[in-house]
This record gives C-alpha cells, sequence and structure tokens, in this order.
C-alpha cells in the first residue's frame, strides 16, 4: 500500500468514526426528545450531532473542561502514555481564546498515564498556575498513587472519581481517610463523584461518609456506554447519594451551589435577583426502586425524584409523561 492509499484510509477510518458518533448522540437524543421532534427539527438534530462530532474529533472544544492532551480520548484512551502530545502554548491559547473554558481535566490511572506518571498533572499544573484556573484530574488504578496525585493539588481544584472501588483510594489500610486527601481538602480541594461505569462503589462511598468524608459535586459521567445502566440519569444519581446517606439539602446544593462555586460562575446555581432563573420543579416519590453501583451491587431505595418541568432561560419546559 503506498502512502496515498495509508492515507486514504485514515481520513475513511475517521470519517466513519465522526459519522458513527454523531449517529449515536442523535439517535439518544432523539429517544429522549421524540414527542417534540418533527421531521424537519429530526433532521436538524441529526446534523447538528454530526457536526458537534466533527468538533469534537477535530479537536475543537465544546465543553467547559479541556484535556492536557491534545490528542483527546479520539485515539484511543491512553492520551498521557506520551508527554509529546502536550503543547502547552496551543492550550494556553485557546483557553485564552475561549472564557467559557474553565478548567483542565486530566486523567491520572494507569491505563491512561502507563510509565509517565504524573508528568501530564504537573504539565497541567504548571498551565493552571499560568492561566489562574483550576485543574480536574480523574482518578482511577495506581499507579500514580493517589497520594502523589494530591500532593500536587491548590485550593479550587477537582478530584473526581472519589468513590471507586479500586485499589489505592480515598482510604488507608485501615479504611481511615487519606492523609493526603484530609491535607488536600484543609486547602480546598473539591471532591466530586462522577459515578461512571467503573466509579462508583457502594461500600467505599459508605465507609467514606462514616469517616465523615462527603463529595462536594454529584456528576454522572453520563455517555453512551452507562446512560442505560448504572447511570441512567442525574436524577437516579442523586437518588443513590441520599440512599448513601446524604440530605436532600446536600444533594441539591451538590448539583447546583457547589457546581457554580467550583466552575466559578457566580450567577448560576442559586435563586437571586440578576442570577440566571433557571429552575427544576420535581417532587419526591416514594417508590421502591433497586439501585445499582459500578462493580454490580444492588440496594433497594424508596426516594425517586419526579421532575414535573423546567425552567430554562425563561423557557417552561413540561415533563408530562
Amino acid at each position: 500500500m503506498n502512502n496515498n492509499q495509508s492515507e486514504l484510509k485514515k481520513q475513511e477510518k475517521f470519517t466513519q468514526a465522526v459519522i458513527s458518533r454523531g449517529f449515536g448522540i442523535a439517535m439518544q437524543l432523539k429517544k429522549t426528545f421524540n414527542k417534540y421532534l418533527n421531521p424537519q427539527t429530526e433532521s436538524g438534530l441529526m446534523l447538528h450531532c454530526l457536526l458537534m462530532s466533527n468538533r469534537f474529533a477535530c479537536k475543537a472544544p465544546y465543553t467547559d473542561i479541556t484535556c492536557i492532551s491534545n490528542v483527546g480520548l479520539y485515539n484511543g484512551s491512553s492520551e498521557l502514555a506520551d508527554l509529546d502530545n502536550i503543547d502547552e502554548d496551543d492550550i494556553a491559547r485557546l483557553i485564552s481564546q475561549k472564557p467559557a473554558i474553565r478548567g483542565i481535566k486530566v486523567r491520572m490511572s494507569h491505563s491512561v498515564v502507563q510509565n509517565t506518571g504524573t508528568g501530564g498533572l504537573l504539565a497541567a499544573k504548571k498551565l493552571s498556575h499560568k492561566l489562574q484556573i483550576p485543574v480536574f484530574v480523574h482518578v482511577g488504578n495506581q499507579p500514580p498513587r493517589l497520594a502523589d496525585i494530591l500532593n500536587l493539588l491548590d485550593q479550587g481544584d477537582v478530584v473526581t472519581h472519589i468513590f471507586h472501588g479500586k485499589p489505592g483510594g480515598c482510604l488507608g489500610s485501615r479504611e481511615d481517610i487519606l492523609p493526603e486527601l484530609q491535607n488536600a481538602i484543609n486547602r480546598g480541594i473539591y471532591l466530586d463523584l462522577g459515578h461512571g461505569t467503573e466509579s462508583c462503589s457502594f461500600s467505599r462511598f459508605k465507609q467514606a461518609r462514616e469517616k465523615g468524608l462527603c463529595i462536594d459535586t454529584i456528576s454522572t459521567d453520563l455517555y453512551s456506554q452507562n446512560y442505560s445502566g448504572p447511570v441512567y440519569s442525574l436524577a437516579h444519581t442523586m437518588e443513590k447519594c441520599m440512599l448513601m446517606g446524604m440530605s436532600l439539602p446536600e444533594v441539591l446544593a451538590a448539583v447546583t451551589l457547589k457546581p457554580s462555586l467550583v466552575l466559578r460562575v457566580p450567577d448560576i446555581g442559586k435563586i437571586k435577583v440578576g442570577a440566571e432563573g433557571d429552575l427544576t420543579y420535581f417532587t419526591i416519590d416514594d417508590t421502591e426502586q433497586v439501585y445499582s453501583d459500578s462493580e454490580g451491587n444492588k440496594l433497594m431505595g424508596k426516594k425517586q425524584f419526579h421532575i414535573h418541568g423546567v425552567v430554562r432561560q425563561g423557557e417552561i419546559i413540561v415533563n408530562d409523561k
């Protein structure tokens, strides 16, 4: 195969990946909002999702957090195995041009970093100090050790997947809070749930809660492989947090007020004059429901959020299910 044929094969593979991603996103949205779609809006939805996927694949930012590696997750899941994938000048230029970007994400688990240890995090922290924005750190299988990661973090940084059930987590060998974690909390870091496919253990959550350790923010890490279980939705994840002992006020603060603090966006997540008037109207039903964590463990709960509608940018959207 000559060079031209090889390049064409690469382009074909790239195009197929973009189309597949866009089609998958569109089908998920269509399933959710089908009753509101007509043939014209459905076509528009498909086109928008394809364009959005193209932006992802071409490394254009579409979220509030940008990845420290310029290859992201497009070409596998070991984006920090080669630190040459980090272009600090390019990232700094991107962030300066896009004020919506609120932080730099770094995935610190062994499958991602392989033999580079905390090198990617050190690069992110260098940029973090220069640009005055936080880092958002994914933790998982070690190495690198969680203690080594935490020692590099400052006030305002975020650790997500904190209640994963893998070895080397937030609790030490005696099931006490890891000293480096307590020190990081004292410095002002935030803890995020980041439920995901593999990162929410009921037993770890319960043990940590009993030691006085709890999350600041509740997030789902929702994507195509877990929206049909075990994550399902933000509301379902909030219900799990109440099942683990969090009170309703704690849960609500973790999806409203606390995220506004983490993202440094003071006009969201609260009700006050001049703030964004986005509201969710819900009730809590006393209905039994089986909940699963990321390890397949199951528990029975009796508190479910029933979402009746939302107000978004002045528009009232009613859930008439």
